[in-house]
Order: structure tokens, then C-alpha cells, then sequence
């Protein structure tokens, strides 16, 4: 049960599987459906032949391990060249579009990653890329997923390199299923990742009321009560998307750093905005389920590689 997001949209072409896709956004009944059915409150939530997946990174690990084509009753997928001139580690704006370069220089190019879009693919709005006034970060990704499609590009999409080592004058990265990709040349994009907490309670709850993603996992949380832990700009512009749902939230604001000027005229509207109870400088020592409804942490990025 989804909206299945860009990252697992193109998973499933990828692997060439047909799903049928059911947007809950705005259905309240649907939602309570998916809560109900899946024990989680955030999306996509993704069921194969009526059993639960759970989210993108579920069915990502599913392929990765080489499981999804064994449910499937499929093989050990596509094969792989002996040799790839150029291997890009990473699919969002920087990866393909080095995986483009190189394909367009008539390389041999593989691009292995979790999903397609990287960060962008998760963000509401783009207001800043060169050619676009303003446009939806899914969108983006797409765009950018189709371009390099027009080139003989090959794709491992949710798989994941685990290991990085050489052979003579050849680079060999191993993959969780098990395979190994060896490469002349190897790219590596890979981003950010959300910062977590590491708190105890926190990756137990993580889709049961913890939440990354508000533009997501926010109408998902209409009339309930939460939390928003974070600081300076990552903190302060997600809880202030945060005030279009919950009639009442806090702002657990953590570790004090450098503030822009748009950071800190959101920081003042949201201290004394009636919807929003402000904490400030608690850094938060566990995650135990109850005295809110869910948690939005917004705590910034940390460098993927």
C-alpha cells in the first residue's frame, strides 16, 4: 500500500514488476487501513501478494540480499560484464549525471545504488536549480532518471556496495547479494544520509511514530501530537512545515550552532506561534513511545561514503 515513492518506482521497473499504487494522502480511511495492516505510520508501505514488505528500504534490502527474486521465482537477475570501463556508486544528481559523461565518452558504465534521486527525490520543492523557477524534488528525480535512461547505461538499483578492494590494476566492489562488480574506474556519489540520534528506542520505533520525511510521513499525522527534534535550519524549516497538520507539537531544539538569517525569522514565528511548545538545548537520552504521537527528527546530513 503506497504512494510508492520516485526511489521505489524505479526499483520495480527496474526489476520489471507491475504494482498497483494507492495514494492515502488525503483518504483518512485508507490511512487507518495501512496503519492497521502494516503496525507502521509512514510511507510507502509496500505489500507483495498481500504479505508486507514494509518501506523502500525493506524492499531494497529484499534485493540486495537476492530474496525478491527468489519470491519472485526468478534468477540471480542481470547479468554483468567481466570488466566495466566506468562504475558510479551513488544515483542521484552528481552520480548520473558522471554515469551520463562517461556513457556519452562511449564507456562502459554501471551505476549501482539504493534508489534513484538521492535526497532530491525526497524533497517537496526545488527552488533553486539552473532552468527551473520551482519544481517538485520526485519530479526532478525522474527527470534525471529518464535522460540517463536514453543511454546504455546498466543499473543495480537497491543494491548495495559493501566492500571496496583491488586487483592489480582493476577495482572490485563487492555487493550485499553477494555478487562482485569489478570496474577500471570507480565514481563514487553517494551523498548524504539523515543524521540520527542513536538513542536506545529509536531504530525499534523508526516508521511506529519516528519519522524522517514530513513532506511524506506528515498528512499521515493529521489532529495527532508531535515532536520535532533538531536544530538550527534542518530543525527549524521542517517543524515549520509541521504546522499544516498537528494541532499542537514541540520543538526540541538541540545542540546550539551557526544560524542563517531565514533560520533564525523561522525560529522566532515558531517560539511564538500557539501551535508549537519550544524546548530548548534537551538533548534527547531515549525514545520510550509515549507523551507523543510521533517524533519528526531533523537533525541535518551526515556524508553517505
Amino acid at each position: 500500500m503506497v504512494p510508492v515513492l520516485p526511489q521505489g518506482q524505479a526499483l520495480l521497473r527496474a526489476k520489471a514488476i507491475a504494482y498497483d499504487e494507492v495514494d492515502v494522502t488525503a483518504d483518512e480511511a485508507r490511512q487507518n487501513e495501512m496503519v492497521e495492516r502494516s503496525g507502521m505510520r509512514s510511507v510507502p508501505q509496500i505489500f507483495l501478494d498481500g504479505e508486507q514488505v514494509g518501506g523502500y528500504d525493506d524492499l531494497a534490502h529484499l534485493n540486495a540480499t537476492g530474496e525478491l527474486d527468489r519470491r519472485l521465482g526468478r534468477g540471480e537477475g542481470a547479468p554483468l560484464r567481466d570488466v566495466y570501463d566506468v562504475a558510479v556508486v551513488g544515483a542521484g544528481p552528481a552520480g548520473l549525471t558522471a554515469a551520463m559523461y562517461a556513457a556519452r565518452k562511449n564507456l562502459s558504465t554501471l551505476v549501482i545504488a539504493m534508489d534513484i534521486g538521492g535526497q532530491v527525490g525526497l524533497t517537496a520543492e526545488v527552488a533553486n536549480y539552473p532552468g527551473f523557477d520551482l519544481v517538485a524534488g520526485p519530479d526532478l528525480a525522474d527527470r534525471y532518471h529518464e535522460q540517463a535512461a536514453k543511454y546504455e547505461i546498466a543499473e543495480l538499483i537497491g543494491e548495495r556496495v559493501v566492500g571496496l578492494s583491488l586487483d592489480g590494476r582493476c577495482k572490485v566492489l563487492d555487493l550485499e547479494s553477494g555478487r562482485s562488480v569489478r570496474a577500471s574506474t570507480v565514481i563514487i556519489a553517494t551523498g548524504v544520509q539523515k543524521r540520527r540520534l542513536d538513542v536506545p528506542g529509536e531504530r525499534k520505533l523508526t516508521g511506529r511514530g519516528v519519522v524522517y520525511c514530513s513532506t511524506c510521513d506528515g498528512p499521515l499525522f493529521k489532529g495527532l501530537t508531535i515532536a520535532v527534534v533538531g536544530a538550527g535550519n534542518s530543525g527549524s524549516r521542517r517543524r515549520s512545515r509541521w504546522t499544516t497538520w498537528p494541532p499542537r507539537s514541540t520543538w526540541c531544539r538541540t545542540r546550539a550552532g551557526p544560524a542563517t538569517p531565514s533560520c533564525r525569522t523561522r525560529s522566532r514565528r515558531l517560539v511564538t506561534s500557539s501551535r508549537c511548545a519550544t524546548t530548548s538545548r534537551r538533548d534527547p537520552r531515549r525514545r520510550r513511545g509515549r507523551g507523543h504521537d510521533g517524533a519528526r527528527r531533523a537533525l541535518g546530513e551526515d556524508p553517505a561514503a
